[in-house]
């Protein structure tokens, strides 16, 4: 017999239960396993809780799949509403609006293509300026003579800005550097005394109209009126 069998009376029962108390080396009392009865009540409720968590699974599952059947009931819903031929004229509409766009695009960028190369012409010329203007200060302060920089300023070809901002050749000469070499090679870039005295054409050439047109054009930094100015040297 075990625990969980049924008696014909309470005292067979209790007579039972009075047999499976133990009492340990510390005098406290506590039940046997009787004949594997509580091992197998542990097992069996183990395996009730794995079967509740699996139960929770499920019911969670089931409640996705539920909310998933009624979305999707929704959505054939909301199509099955939807008149055929309002949704062609819809997309009928939709692309006639992306051909316009296509079409507005185009024309914006056919009238931006002259204002690009006009911008972009600007800043050449301010590139340009700025080259210019680094070698008639140059030519200055290598004490080049006034006549001679027209041919001074047909060196800007030779130079660029680079990413620094610093004005420069291709082999890395300085525009300093690259005046210099040319003085070098350009004799008649050098003053020439006028008479017997020690002055040089550079030092009266501002008597001569074109100097004052020169000097007032370098004082206003017009590199052009600078250049047509410029004497031609003979």
């Amino acid at each position: 017999m075990n625990l969980f069998d049924k008696f014909d009376t309470k005292e067979q029962l209790l007579s039972l239960i009075d047999q499976a108390i133990v009492q340990d080396e510390n005098q406290k009392f506590y039940l046997s396993d009787f004949n594997g009865e509580f091992e197998k009540m542990k097992q069996d409720l183990m395996k009730m809780e794995e079967l509740k968590s699996n139960m929770l699974s499920l019911e969670k599952k089931n409640l996705e799949l539920e909310q998933t059947a009624e979305t999707q009931k929704k959505t054939i819903e909301e199509l099955s509403q939807l008149n055929p031929l309002e949704l062609q004229e819809t997309i009928k509409k939709l692309a006639t609006e992306k051909a316009q766009w296509s079409v507005a695009l185009e024309k914006m960028e056919k009238e931006m293509g002259p204002l690009k190369e006009e911008l972009e012409m600007y800043h050449r010329k301010e590139i340009d300026s700025k080259i210019q203007e680094a070698l008639l200060q140059a030519a200055k302060d290598l004490g080049i003579r006034q006549e001679a920089f027209r041919d001074v300023v047909r060196l800007a070809p030779l130079l660029f800005i680079d990413e620094q901002g610093k004005i420069c050749t291709e082999d890395g000469l300085t525009v300093k550097q690259l005046v210099e070499k040319e003085k070098k090679l350009s004799p008649h870039w050098d003053p020439i005394s006028v008479g017997g005295g020690s002055r040089s054409v550079a030092a009266v050439f501002p008597a001569n109209i074109s100097g004052l047109r020169f000097e007032e054009a370098r004082s206003h930094r017009d590199i052009s009126g600078m250049i047509i100015n410029a004497p031609i040297i003979e």
